[in-house]
Order: C-alpha cells, then sequence, then structure tokens
C-alpha cells in the first residue's frame, strides 16, 4: 500500500473472520460469492461492490472463478473525511451509488496500467472517501452522544462504570446526561455501556480462541449467565455458536490467487458493462392462483391549510386526478382548539363533507406539550356530541381524528372521550422525530390504530407497515428544483413503489395535485400523481404481485403496473421485452409509460471526462409521457419506465 491506498485483484478470494484496521472497497467482476461484515452475511454477485467499513468483522469466501477487485483506503487517509456524527457500517451498496464507485475504480485500473503516479490518483480515492461520507443517514441530532462521554466509556468500558462516574469525569449534568442517551436507539446509560461490551467481546470471541468466560470478564461482565442471555439477545445466538459458525476458514487472502493488472482486467471490466446493458425478459403471468386476494387500494388522505377550500369542484379534482374511490378518500381538517368553536359552524362543515360523500379526520391542534387542558377537552367533547346528534355515522362515512404531541395519559383520556359519543373511529398519531424512540411508541402503539412517518424515517421503527401511512410531502421538497428531475427524487419515487402495497395509505398537501395539474413539462410532482393515478385503477383479484410488478384482474380486464426500481437506477440497462404468452385473446388494449433518460443538457463537465461521466450519475433527468395502443402479446419498454398496461378480453 501507498501512503493513501492499494489496487489488487484477486482471483477466488477468501478471507478468514478479522477485523478491517482500513476501508476497503471491492467490486465483483465477475462470478459470486459471500461477505459477511458484522454478523451479517450478503450473497454478492457480478457488478456489486461491498464496502468494509474501519472495525469491521468480516469473512470473505469467494466462489470458483470469481474475480474481484480490491481498493484498500488507509485509515488515515478516510479519517480526514470523518466527521464525529459518521456512524456507517459495512454493507452492499446500491445500484445507483455502486454506479459511482464502478467508474472511479475503472480509471484507477487504467491508471496502473499505464503506470501512472500514485498521486495522480489521489482526487480520485479522495472522492471514493467524499461519497462514502454522503451516504452516512446517521442523525446526529437524534443519536449523538457527545465525544468526551463516548470517549469514556469506550477507554474504561472493562471497569465498573457508574453514571456518577461519568458525570465527574465529563463535567455534566444529570439531566443532559439522561437525555442523551434517551435521544440514542439504547434509551439508557446503562445500554450503551453493554454495548460498548459488546462489540469488544464479539471481536475477542471471532479473532482470538480465548475461553468466552475470559472474554466476558475482561470487558466488564462480571455475571457470565447476564453476558449469555445479553448477547443472544443483541447477536441472536450464544457465543459458542457464534464462534463455531464464524470461525476462521483454512484459506487466507495470502492463498487467494493474485490477478496481474493487465487489458484482460480491462476486457473483463467492459464485459461487465456490457453485460448490464443486454436486453432483459418480463414474463406477466395473468392466470390466477389458488391464494390470490382482492386488490385492496390503498387511503388517501389529503391536507390543507384550513377547510374553507374544500368545494364539489376541488373534491372532483381530486378523485379525477388520483382516480381514487371516494370511499378511499380522507379529507384532514384542522380543529383549532384555541379559537371558539360554534355548534353552527361544525355542523355546516360535516354537512358538506356529507354532501360530497367523502370521509373525514379531525386534525386536533393544541396549545401546550404533551397534553389537553380542561378548556381543550371542552371544545372537542362539543365537536363529537355535534357528530353524533347529526347523526353522522349513519351516512357511512368514516370518522378519524389526528393527534401528535401527546402522552400517554392524554391519549387515553382523549379517546374514553370519543368513546362516550362514537362507536367506530381511527386514532391516528403523527410521529414527530424526536418521539421515534422504540419505548415511546411501543407504550402507546394499543392505544393507536395508524401512525403518520415520513417515508425517510420509516426504516427507523418497528411498527408493521399496516399501521403505516406514509407522508409524500418530502416530493415537494426542494422549490428551487421544482422543474428538474434528480437522482434523490427517482430514489423516492422507487422506494415508495417498493413499499406501496404494505402501507394504510398515503397523505399529501393539496397543494401537490393543485400544481400538478398546472404543469406543462413532467417533473417529480406530475410523475408521483401518475403513479398514484394507475396504481388507484387496479381492482379485482391481485394474479402477480412483487416488489417491481403487479397483476389484477377484474372480469374481462387485466390490469398490470410494472415500476422497475432496480432498472431505474441502472443508466446502462437499454430496454425490456414485456411478454404476455399466456394472455388468451384480447379485444383492445392501452400503455401509459412515463420513461426517464439523463437531461445531458443539464450536465457540465467542467474538470473532464470522469466528472462529467460521475454527474450523470447523479445530476438531473427528464420524463416522456407515452400513450398508445397493444396489438401484439409482447411489448418492447424502455428500463427506466414506469409502465400501466391494460387489457379488454374478448368476450
Amino acid at each position: 500500500m501507498t501512503d493513501n491506498y492499494s489496487l489488487h485483484i484477486f482471483k477466488s478470494m477468501k478471507m478468514s473472520s478479522v477485523k478491517e484496521a482500513n476501508l476497503k472497497i471491492i467490486y465483483w467482476l465477475q462470478g459470486t460469492g459471500v461477505v459477511s461484515i458484522n454478523l451479517q452475511q450478503y450473497d454478492v454477485k457480478r457488478n456489486d461492490v461491498t464496502v468494509i467499513m474501519l472495525n469491521d468483522l468480516y469473512q470473505i469466501d469467494g466462489h470458483d472463478d470469481s474475480v474481484c477487485c480490491v481498493v484498500e483506503v488507509s485509515a488515515k487517509t478516510f479519517l480526514k473525511f470523518m466527521n464525529a456524527n459518521y456512524m456507517m457500517r459495512g454493507k452492499i451498496l446500491t445500484n445507483e451509488v455502486a454506479s459511482t464507485f464502478r467508474i472511479l475504480i475503472k480509471y484507477l485500473i487504467y491508471s496502473k496500467i499505464k503506470q501512472q503516479p500514485y498521486n495522480a490518483n489521489d482526487k480520485i480515492i479522495n472522492y471514493m472517501c467524499v461519497e462514502l461520507m454522503s451516504l452516512n443517514t446517521y442523525d446526529g441530532s437524534r443519536h449523538l452522544v457527545a465525544e468526551e462521554v463516548h470517549d469514556y466509556l469506550t477507554n474504561n468500558h472493562h471497569k465498573k462504570i457508574n453514571r456518577k462516574d461519568v458525570i465527574n469525569q465529563v463535567s455534566i449534568t444529570n439531566k443532559a446526561l439522561s437525555d442523551m442517551f434517551k435521544a440514542t436507539p439504547y434509551s439508557n446509560f446503562i445500554q450503551y455501556l453493554n454495548h460498548i461490551r459488546l462489540e469488544y467481546c464479539l471481536i475477542d470471541i471471532l479473532t482470538s480462541k480465548k475461553p468466552i468466560e475470559e472474554i466476558a470478564s475482561s470487558h466488564g461482565f462480571n455475571h457470565y449467565s447476564r453476558f449469555i442471555h445479553l448477547f443472544k439477545e443483541t447477536y441472536g445466538d450464544t457465543p459458542k455458536l457464534i464462534r463455531k459458525r464464524y470461525s476462521p476458514t483454512s484459506h487466507s487472502i495470502y492463498h487467494s490467487q493474485l490477478v496481474e493488472i493487465d487489458k484482460n482486467i480491462i476486457e473483463l471490466f467492459d464485459d461487465t458493462n456490457q453485460s448490464s446493458s443486454s436486453m432483459r425478459e418480463i414474463d406477466i403471468p395473468f392466470e390466477p392462483t389458488k391464494r390470490s386476494q382482492m386488490y385492496q387500494p390503498k387511503n388517501i388522505y389529503i391536507k390543507g391549510s384550513n377547510f374553507y377550500w374544500m368545494d364539489y369542484y376541488t373534491i372532483k379534482q381530486i378523485i379525477q386526478r388520483l382516480s381514487v374511490n371516494p370511499e378511499n378518500l380522507h379529507i384532514i381538517v384542522t380543529i383549532d382548539t384555541s379559537n371558539e368553536l360554534s355548534i353552527e359552524q361544525i355542523t355546516l362543515l360535516l354537512q358538506k363533507i356529507v354532501n360530497y360523500n367523502v370521509n373525514v379526520v379531525f386534525r386536533i391542534k393544541h396549545e401546550y406539550k404533551e397534553l389537553l387542558t380542561s378548556t381543550e377537552r371542552g371544545k372537542i367533547e362539543k365537536l363529537v356530541a355535534t357528530i353524533f346528534n347529526m347523526t353522522f355515522e349513519s351516512n357511512r362515512c368514516k370518522i378519524g381524528f389526528l393527534i401528535n404531541d401527546l402522552n400517554t395519559t392524554a391519549i387515553q383520556k382523549l379517546k374514553r372521550l370519543i368513546d362516550n359519543y362514537i362507536g367506530v373511529f381511527e386514532l391516528i398519531y403523527h410521529l414527530e422525530p424526536n418521539e421515534l424512540n422504540v419505548r415511546y411508541y411501543k407504550e402507546i402503539d394499543h392505544l393507536i390504530d395508524y401512525f403518520i412517518l415520513p417515508l425517510r424515517q420509516i426504516e427507523q421503527v418497528s411498527i408493521a407497515r399496516s399501521k403505516i401511512i406514509c407522508d409524500v410531502d418530502l416530493i415537494n421538497e426542494n422549490d428551487d428544483l421544482k422543474e428538474k428531475i434528480t437522482m434523490s427524487d427517482i430514489n423516492k419515487i422507487t422506494e415508495l413503489l417498493t413499499n406501496y402495497t404494505k402501507f394504510r395509505g398515503l397523505i399529501m398537501h393539496m397543494s401537490i395535485i393543485s400544481e400538478a395539474s398546472k404543469e406543462i413539462n413532467l417533473t417529480r410532482l406530475s410523475i408521483f400523481i401518475f403513479i398514484i393515478n394507475i396504481l388507484n385503477q387496479l381492482r379485482g383479484i391481485v394474479i402477480y404481485q412483487n416488489d417491481t410488478m403487479i397483476v389484477t384482474k377484474f372480469k374481462h380486464e387485466v390490469q398490470c403496473v410494472i415500476c422497475l426500481p432496480a432498472a431505474l437506477l441502472n443508466e446502462n440497462s437499454d430496454a425490456i421485452r414485456l411478454s404476455c404468452k399466456s394472455l388468451q385473446q384480447f379485444s383492445h388494449a392501452k400503455t401509459k409509460q412515463i420513461v426517464l433518460s439523463i437531461d445531458k443538457d443539464n450536465h457540465t463537465s467542467e474538470n473532464g471526462v470522469l466528472v462529467n461521466d460521475i454527474m450523470q450519475q447523479h445530476s438531473y433527468w427528464k420524463a416522456n409521457f407515452i400513450e398508445r395502443n397493444i396489438y401484439d402479446h409482447s411489448l418492447m419498454v424502455s428500463s427506466n419506465s414506469i409502465v400501466h398496461l391494460k387489457y379488454h378480453l374478448e368476450i
């Protein structure tokens, strides 16, 4: 290794359980293998890029004839770019991110063949480090433990430590220390300290032959049975089984075959890129299975500035733009308990909702954090009493109440109050970022029917997806780039599509619908509205469904929505043939598509070809709408597309 990095090509690479001292980026050029990082096992294949971070425990088992390129960046170099909030662990990179690293590694290989000086590649290595830092999803405002506290616990984890020791050593108040740990996934001081101790124990278990009881004792666990319980709870198995399963193999990296970097490797690299651009064929199934279920359209919750915007034209516009069934449409109305509510106002509003035949969710706005005052409860009681007196429930309109920032006691009191008047209602809670603590939402889970969460925070909670209403306001973020489609927009839309069928519903602001209707060119808003529209058109029996495709059949109508999340992030993939061989004769059929392509007009090349190549992976995209009739049982579409097919079968 030079001062900054080294680059090698290995055939059938094998490496025993070791702790990484630097940073490794592994690009799989050929074949398959298995990589284990911090006990998480990954099956890797051609074109995958794996990152192994500092202090990761890992194993590599490359299968026969596998070839991979290993770029090892020195810890000294990477640490120059690391900030205090960095918490990323090793993993397989997504195809979008991996495409950047494939380009960078390609330039390093070319540079080595041409025998350019190593310092000419320093900028590329630095760019890799910056890219990895940008992947860090760690939110310092929520999870950050002060560096002084963390360092003290790490350096003294083998000793008997209590809270008082930390307070005296770091000069921090007891309350500040408690609040700091509550904001982490570990909730309190003891859990955080045990987390540090367990990591050190795991390293010794996998990298040494010391007795496990001795390892536990040397890292601060004085009660062996308690250590075994915590270890199994954290890593899913006992220390002995973990050691046995991840014991070092008889191979090491030195037994792996080192391959000379020459033109053959370049050909292999180019062949890898070409393989990803070959045409794929997707066979669409059209025969129902015994386990076929009815398609359940998702609820759509619409919020606005206030309820005065609501009129018949607005409701019809929402229904038409989203193709949503009125039964699944919920209008969110804000009730400000700081203002006086007249029975006449409430009655007029409810009558309007009944006339429009939609559902209503009352958002309760209150003044104080975590509680409702007696005055506010009185106004809420006036609201629910009015609902009861006008027999609102008999009109088949569903009722819901949306709350936030209330403690468990306040939620219980509110639910009892509503129960006194209304038999069936939904209680929805909007989780704030500071409430994502596992302990909090589990305490109120039995009281709440559904939770509202932004898309970007859903992975941070363990709430069942069927109880989540996804807030898609993030689609409307960054007004400065409203007219452009970015890679970030595609990521968000792709993630939404992948999880859509698992959610209870979506919540969006009325402005998203109104702004999209005014757009001349396709933007992220109109793409989002198009997706919701075609998903709401599906009906009948679900014939087939996966993360990419859903097929439904209703009497003599067959519909198929195909969204290609993997292809959306793969610019090298050219086209896909959709095959409908199993479909019987159809009288007529149509397709609607949105096709994405790189917007090269918005790319610049300030620093030559390399920067231009990288920018094309990340910058701007443009979208085109296609609508046409179908006359054949197969259809060619772009791999970067969202497709809606509708077949009318012959009777």
